[in-house]
C-alpha cells in the first residue's frame, strides 16, 4: 500500500508539472495553479488508479504493455467523464483530450513499474 501511495504522489507531481507547463501562461508564475493540478491528479490517482494498480501488480512483472493498455482505457473513461462534466459535449474531437489520456496513463504506468522494481528489492 505504501508503494501505491508513493506512486500516486509522484505520478500526480510529474503530471501536474507537465500539464502546468503545457497550459500555464508564461507571463506569471502561479503556484496555486500547480497545486490545484497536483491535488486533482493525486486524488484521481489515489482513488481510481491505485485499486487498478493493486489488482494488476499481483503478477509481479514490470513494464508490461497490457498494464499500460488497461491504464489507458481507464484513463480514457475518467477523462471522458470529466470533459463531459465540464461542458465539452464531444471530447473526442479535442487533441488535448487524447494527449491527457496518453500522458496520464504513461506517467502512472512508468512510475508504477519503477516503484515495483525498486520496492521488490
Amino acid at each position: 500500500m505504501n508503494k501505491s501511495i508513493m506512486s500516486s504522489f509522484l505520478s500526480a507531481l510529474c503530471l501536474s508539472l507537465i500539464f502546468w507547463f503545457l497550459i500555464a501562461d508564461y507571463n506569471y508564475f502561479s503556484i496555486i495553479g500547480f497545486l490545484l493540478f497536483f491535488i486533482v491528479f493525486f486524488v484521481c490517482y489515489l482513488f481510481i488508479a491505485t485499486p487498478i494498480q493493486i489488482i494488476l501488480n499481483k503478477n509481479n512483472k514490470k513494464f508490461i504493455l497490457i498494464n499500460l493498455i488497461i491504464y489507458t482505457a481507464f484513463s480514457g473513461i475518467i477523462h471522458t467523464i470529466v470533459f463531459v462534466f465540464y461542458g465539452n459535449s464531444n471530447p473526442l474531437q479535442s487533441s488535448i483530450f487524447y494527449s491527457m489520456i496518453l500522458c496520464s496513463s504513461v506517467v502512472f504506468w512508468f512510475i508504477d513499474s519503477l516503484f515495483s522494481k525498486t520496492m521488490d528489492k
